[in-house]
């Protein structure tokens, strides 16, 4: 699935379907809640000698959670067994998972310490390459004191923010951003964010 996000997939959901043995004939598959609620069928057209691709017409926009694959395929070695069966499972997530990204020990200390730039790392533990992130400190009420693009995150990379303003000491509190799109999530979730606060003396 290019997508594990259920936003993604509200009239078709596409799968690839890969075998390693013979072809495989005339295979049906069928998508179902645990309950036995049949949500969705395809079948692909010629048979299936390596990789493939399958359209489950949905019958309602998919929801997070988990459901079941089942796949039919023609020929069984026995054919008094009749087809071949197989069954797995998936797991669609909703649009509040988070970026998948640290903030790593942001500065704090004296606002007067930051002349024009505010600087920290950030991680991805996943090992998923990230796009098209932003970087930003804002104060608790929402105005923005800095912000910058951050082309690709893999692995760990240092982030420096040019600042608009002069920090303020406390008792105001600002927030490190980070905000994105992980691959395969959806627009109309919105951007992921991950976020850490910070408060400077």
């Amino acid at each position: 699935m290019s997508s594990h996000y259920a936003a993604a997939w509200t009239k078709r959901l596409r799968i690839s379907v890969h075998t390693n043995g013979p072809e495989i004939y005339n295979l049906n598959v069928t998508l179902a809640t645990f309950g036995g609620d049949v949500l969705g069928k395809a079948a692909l057209s010629g048979p299936l000698s390596s990789n493939g691709r399958l359209s489950i017409k949905l019958r309602f926009p998919m929801q997070p959670g988990a459901y079941t694959l089942y796949f039919v395929g023609e020929p069984n070695p026995d054919p008094s067994c009749g087809p071949k069966h197989d069954s797995s499972t998936i797991r669609l997530a909703g649009c509040q998972t988070p970026l998948p990204v640290k903030i790593v020990n942001p500065p704090q200390g004296y606002a007067d310490s930051y002349q024009g730039r505010y600087s920290f790392d950030v991680s991805d533990p996943t090992g998923v390459l990230l796009e098209g992130l932003s970087a930003s400190l804002s104060t608790f009420d929402g105005q923005v004191a800095g912000s910058v693009k951050i082309p690709v995150l893999f692995g760990k990379l240092h982030v420096s923010i040019p600042l608009r303003q002069a920090l303020e000491p406390a008792p105001e509190r600002y927030t490190v951003d980070i905000s994105g799109y992980p691959p395969g999530r959806p627009r109309s979730c919105g951007a992921g964010q991950a976020s850490r606060t910070v408060t400077f003396h």
